[in-house]
């Protein structure tokens, strides 16, 4: 698995659907005790 960055924006409400998005992909895919590097 390849790590990502993310640019986000001025504040974490604006950057928390992509990080939630990912890691419950993540977790779907890899089983709940899994989380992308970010």
């Amino acid at each position: 698995m390849k790590t990502i960055g993310i640019i986000g924006g001025m504040s974490f409400e604006s950057t928390i659907t992509y990080y939630k998005t990912i890691n419950e992909t993540i977790n779907n895919q890899l089983g709940n005790l899994n989380s992308a590097k970010i």
